[in-house]
């Protein structure tokens, strides 16, 4: 898990055979977003379970750092 912007997206992945773009369900994405949720509230109230530093990289991706 790492925090990113929609500064780093640059376009969708697109399947080589079909040529269509590649999505999960809505209840995988919903399911996604509510496991990366919890696991995010546990880091920020001390929690070591993500090994980059997601939170300092949060800050500077919001512009609440140095780069």
């Amino acid at each position: 898990m790492c925090p990113i912007t929609l500064q780093y997206i640059k376009n969708e992945y697109i399947d080589r055979k079909s040529k269509d773009p590649v999505r999960v369900s809505g209840n995988l994405e919903k399911l996604l977003k509510d496991k990366a949720g919890k696991v995010l509230a546990l880091q920020r109230k001390g929690a070591k379970l993500i090994f980059p530093d997601v939170l300092e990289i949060e800050k500077k991706l919001c512009g609440k750092g140095t780069v």
